[in-house]
């Protein structure tokens, strides 16, 4: 199985940056330039526009905001497109946050990437999910179809815990399901970001040939394999 390699750490890095540009601006709408173009949006309320323009603030960072509401008033989500500079900076085109309904606290982020950073690295689109204390629970991280088409990967999920990933999900294509037989692989993590686990879900077809639906090898803190488990329907076969 090949594992392609990405600049994770680099990534996160813009992506905490273009967190805090986003909170920072979050709610900021100036009345002569916003409107309101919908009375009635998906979320049940009315949905605003605000476009900036060369001397508004937060010009240089945005082309345009957009803010969908509830119908209680509450706000629901808020998108922003960056401008070309910012683009060029972060490797972001878009942003997105989504609000809790009964808190309005933000519940996810999405980020979509340029088209340059699509086409280099493979990247589609990045979506952060937060929990009650407003840290990072999960991020998904979407691939584009030529990339997925090209080395058979269609997203990674990464899972945090005090903003440590304890583990990471690939999520392969039906073509790569059908011929290797297993459509997701997952890597657990030690306290020290030693890898602890790693687990292949197979398609029910192989699993009817092969007896197991399930492969789990165990490693130790040296990195060397101690164990390997199959299971079926969730149960230890061997």
């Amino acid at each position: 199985m090949r594992i392609v390699k990405r600049d994770f750490k680099r990534l996160s890095r813009v992506l905490i940056t273009v967190s805090v540009m986003l909170f920072f601006v979050v709610g900021l709408a100036y009345a002569e330039t916003t409107t309101v173009i919908a009375q009635k949006n998906e979320f049940g309320g009315k949905t605003t526009k605000t476009v900036y323009t060369q001397g508004d603030k937060n010009a240089e960072l945005f082309v345009d905001h957009f803010i969908y509401y509830y119908d209680t008033g509450r706000k629901a989500k808020e998108e922003y497109s960056y401008t070309e500079k910012i683009m060029q900076q972060t490797g972001f085109k878009k942003a997105a946050a989504y609000f809790n309904v009964a808190t309005e606290k933000v519940a996810k982020q999405e980020y979509e990437f340029t088209d340059a950073i699509s086409s280099a690295n493979g990247y589609l689109k990045y979506t952060d999910h937060y929990g009650s204390k407003g840290i990072i629970v999960r991020r998904e991280a979407v691939y584009t179809d030529k990339y997925s088409k090209e080395n058979a990967m269609i997203k990674h999920v990464d899972y945090y815990d005090s903003n440590r990933i304890t583990h990471r999900e690939y999520y392969y294509t039906d073509k790569h399901a059908e011929t290797k037989g297993y459509y997701r692989f997952t890597v657990t993590y030690s306290a020290s970001n030693m890898v602890a686990t790693r687990a292949f879900d197979y398609t029910q077809k192989y699993a009817k040939e092969n007896g197991f639906d399930k492969l789990i090898n165990y490693f130790d803190a040296t990195g060397k394999q101690v164990k390997q488990e199959y299971y079926k329907d969730n149960k230890l076969v061997k």
